[in-house]
């Protein structure tokens, strides 16, 4: 789903694509970079990367963690590109939108130009509010 690279730090996974996104599930401690702007127009359910399942109240008060291997522990870069119409179908509202839970080393960076996220909408089921 990647569009180049190896996912290391000198040679990060090319992402051009929702596919590309989707694929940064499949390794969590890789390295990733935007190389066009990715568009998710049409797409009705996004799982972010790192996502894991876990009970807001209890992970509010602290009863409950994410473990590490569920989370984003790599590096992303967003090279100054946008991310648009994103529609965020976790039903956990501590783990909503592009990324759920990072942890460890997690390094996100928007290079020297800005990285926007446009558009991001919640599709948070109403028990949880």
């Amino acid at each position: 789903p990647f569009a180049g690279g190896s996912g290391t730090k000198d040679d990060p996974y090319h992402i051009s694509s929702v596919a590309g996104l989707i694929g940064m599930n499949k390794d969590l401690s890789a390295c990733y970079e935007l190389v066009s702007d990715i568009d998710f127009d049409g797409l009705k359910a996004w799982m972010p990367v790192g996502y894991y399942s876990v009970d807001v109240k209890a992970m509010i008060s602290g009863d409950e963690t994410v473990p590490e291997k569920y989370t984003f522990h790599g590096s992303f870069n967003g090279n100054g590109h946008t991310i648009r119409n994103l529609t965020c179908a976790s039903a956990n509202l501590l783990a909503s939108g592009v990324f759920g839970f990072t942890g460890g080393n997690a390094y996100l960076h928007e290079g020297p130009w800005k990285f926007h996220l446009e558009t991001l909408q919640e599709a948070v089921q109403s028990h949880l509010l």
